[in-house]
């Protein structure tokens, strides 16, 4: 089917990094957890198993929902309703999963995959692929459908396999059902080639890498420890290895090379790995360190866990700035064999660090490092790190439409959860306040969200949660589900999607109550959303930064019900895709596509007094800066060519808020940093260091921050060092000295346990 769209395009962003994952499927409790802020949810939907739908007849009158402030009259300002064209896709297979290529072309892969609750083996059905054209012609988009699967002659394949290559959008991978194969597209799934994997014996497909600035490099490694490595699309395979136990791969962007990180097994020692760092430029591969435990690798960052030398027992942490070339010790807790390190995030000039304090209790201490990564301070107690099925589970979210703002939930005495934010990078947390809902108020307690550890414990895909969004080009914004009272599972009051337009300090909710996906579009001008119930089919949209919604029916026959939604796929989109299914009434079996045209409900391109120049209401991170956002009652879209920031940063004077506490102190109630006792930091210099800087109050700058006249609140002296630790290129004892340590311990146990 053809059909012509009018729409006005906007300029493009670069979100080919963004898997735009559809995947319509029953989803089992400890199935892998999707984290990310994307603009289309996860949802399960079973043909054979949905229940019977109530008709609806007539012309349906669009629902208002707006905060207390706002004048029924305007009916949110919306004098038009979004245009919708309605596409049928002759396709009867039960799930789907689609993702954008580039900004022009939409691929669904449609199978009949299943996996049953009383095993884990799946079943496959021949796969068939599909895309969407989104044709660029002036100022129109024609959609297009194709049947694209004859590349892959209908072959059986993992649909959750279908991936986009960051290097080139162009480019997607699909693995056979049985990992024999590899299908690579090279022109957005017009064409398909097959190769031979180079082993049919994974763990999981997540054990396939692909390069994020070569389209031709790709990386597998199997169940046997076997590592590969294709520079060809994977038409031919070199073996790395034959006793890989972890595989990464990290960017060197000023020398701009790619190094494949790998640990091999040396030995009987399966705690004792050596880390090798691949050049895939010169092919170059070099032996980083002989003693290592687990590696992590985020940004310019290199983390290894090694076993202390003096006590085999216990593990420290090492940290290379520089892709490996150099470590030093990370001035993090030692760690027992109950206990682990997992790394958050990492930023330009530090990193989140979880500690456990053992498997069973499902929490931590979060830490947070200097610029360097190497000092780290406690930022969170009792930080919720939950492992279920294998699965690790965490809440740690970092806002992408505000500089140094995180939001993450806490694990209480009494196990319940709790969410907690912060708006300087760690230094300091508090709850969530929610001020409005739909014009009253929200109830008693704080604002807690829905994020990961909700979605662990939900059966049902189409049950589970979306994950909270912000994005960097919709400054301020975030959108997420939660609920108000003494914890996240209080039923005092409803669960409902929540938002804020001010960074986070304060929420309100104008949808009704329920679970829904969202997207944000047009800079943050148009936020929409679909209601996940068995009988949705409207779509929610609000042009004011969702102080207030109107619903706008997408049907009113009563034929569909609305599955997920795809949406903004570019910068200044206005359309949007939304994926529905029949209803019982409806003799057909196909899937329906409606294509959202939002600038037809919006009267007209921006003028320059639409537009309102606001500064940010608090410093982050020492500075303010300044935004164009429309006003709330300009009913229009942002024009090519608009800019929602001007660059001119405002620098502020420097609070407490500006400061962490520094290596050896901890925050206390009043907010003070008190010291550590057992904690000093000239005790515990690297090798070859002779002094060291101390704080004259316990106080250290939070990373990255630019407030003026940090003099007035800390200074720091130079001190001798009084003790070194050993850094991670020091040579360990050698073999003999270890057994013998090894057997006077042996000896040990034997006398006490006789």
């Amino acid at each position: 089917s053809n059909c012509n769209l009018s729409s006005r395009v906007r300029k493009v962003r670069r979100c080919y990094g963004v898997k735009m994952e559809f995947t319509v499927r029953v989803v089992i409790l400890g199935l892998l957890l999707h984290s990310a802020s994307l603009a289309i949810e996860e949802w399960s939907w079973n043909r054979d198993s949905r229940l019977e739908m109530l008709n609806k007849g007539g012309n349906e009158m669009p629902t208002i929902h707006r905060r207390s402030r706002r004048d029924d009259k305007q009916q949110c300002g919306f004098t038009s309703s979004p245009q919708v064209v309605q596409i049928y896709m002759p396709e009867s297979k039960t799930y789907l999963q689609p993702i954008w290529l580039n900004k022009e072309v939409i691929l669904i892969a449609a199978s009949d995959y299943s996996k049953t609750f009383s095993s884990q083996k799946a079943s496959f059905s021949p796969t068939n692929l599909w895309r969407i054209d989104l044709e660029s012609n002036a100022d129109r988009y024609n959609l297009v459908f194709n049947d694209k699967s004859s590349g892959i002659n209908h072959a059986p394949t993992v649909i959750d396999t279908l991936t986009r290559s960051q290097a080139n959008p162009s480019v997607a991978t699909l693995l056979s059902a049985d990992y024999k194969y590899i299908y690579v597209t090279r022109d957005s799934g017009n064409t398909w080639s097959k190769y031979n994997s180079p082993s049919d014996k994974f763990h999981n497909h997540h054990d396939m890498l692909m390069s994020s600035v070569d389209e031709k490099r790709i990386v597998i490694r199997d169940a046997d420890a076997q590592l590969f490595l294709s520079e060809s699309y994977g038409n031919s395979w070199a073996k790395i290895s034959t006793r890989a136990y972890q595989v990464d791969i990290g960017y060197n962007s000023p020398h701009e090379v790619e190094y494949l990180y790998y640990t091999e097994q040396h030995g009987n020692d399966k705690y004792e790995k050596w880390l090798h760092r691949k050049n895939t430029k010169t092919g170059d591969t070099t032996v980083l360190d002989k003693h290592v435990y687990l590696f992590l690798m985020d940004g310019k960052y290199l983390f290894i866990s090694k076993h202390n030398h003096s006590n085999p027992d216990a593990r420290r942490m090492y940290v290379s700035s520089d892709f490996g070339e150099t470590f030093v010790m990370a001035r993090l807790p030692e760690l027992h064999w109950y206990q682990s390190y997992a790394l958050m995030t990492t930023h330009e000039v530090g990193a989140f660090i979880h500690v456990s304090l053992n498997y069973s209790e499902g929490r931590g201490n979060l830490y947070s490092s200097d610029s360097t990564g190497e000092y780290y301070t406690i930022s969170l107690r009792n930080h919720l790190y939950e492992r279920s099925l294998g699965n690790v589970v965490h809440d740690f979210y970092e806002v992408q439409s505000a500089r140094g703002v995180y939001i993450t939930s806490v694990k209480e005495d009494d196990k319940n959860v709790t969410t907690r934010i912060s708006f300087n990078r760690g230094a300091t947390w508090s709850t969530l306040k929610a001020m409005d809902c739909e014009g009253k108020s929200c109830g008693s307690g704080d604002l807690h969200l829905h994020m990961n550890h909700s979605r662990s414990i939900t059966l049902f895909a189409s049950d589970k949660y979306p994950l909270p969004l912000s994005k960097g080009t919709a400054p301020h914004i975030i959108m997420a589900h939660g609920v108000v009272g003494k914890h996240l599972h209080d039923s005092t009051n409803p669960n409902r999607v929540f938002i804020s337009d001010d960074a986070g300090r304060s929420w309100y909710s104008s949808l009704p109550p329920g679970k829904y996906s969202y997207a944000i579009s047009d800079y943050g001008n148009l936020l929409y959303a679909i209601q996940r119930s068995v009988n949705s089919t409207d779509v929610w949209v609000s042009h004011d930064r969702g102080k207030c919604f109107r619903k706008f029916p997408l049907d009113t026959t009563g034929q569909f019900i609305l599955k997920g939604l795809v949406g903004d796929f570019k910068v200044g989109s206005l359309v949007s895709l939304a994926f529905g299914v029949p209803t019982q009434a409806n003799n057909t079996s196909e899937w329906i596509v409606h294509a959202i045209k939002f600038g037809s409900a919006l009267d007209r391109p921006c003028r320059h007094d639409d537009y309102s120049l606001v500064s940010e209401q608090d410093c982050l991170l020492g500075f303010k800066r300044e935004f164009n956002i429309t006003k709330n009652n300009a009913v229009c879209y942002n024009a090519p060519g608009y800019k929602y920031e001007y660059f001119d940063k405002k620098p502020c004077k420097c609070s407490l808020s500006d400061f962490e506490c520094d290596y050896g102190y901890q925050r206390s109630a009043d907010g003070q940093c008190t010291k550590e006792d057992g904690y000093d930091l000239g005790k515990h210099c690297a090798a070859g260091q002779t002094t060291y800087q101390k704080s004259s109050n316990g106080l250290r700058p939070i990373p990255g921050d630019l407030c003026i006249n940090s003099d007035d609140f800390v200074t720091f002296s130079t001190e001798a060092c009084t003790g070194h630790d050993y850094d991670a290129g020091d040579d360990y004892p050698d073999d003999q000295e270890r057994e013998k340590k090894n057997y006077d311990r042996l000896i040990q146990i034997l006398l006490v346990c006789g």
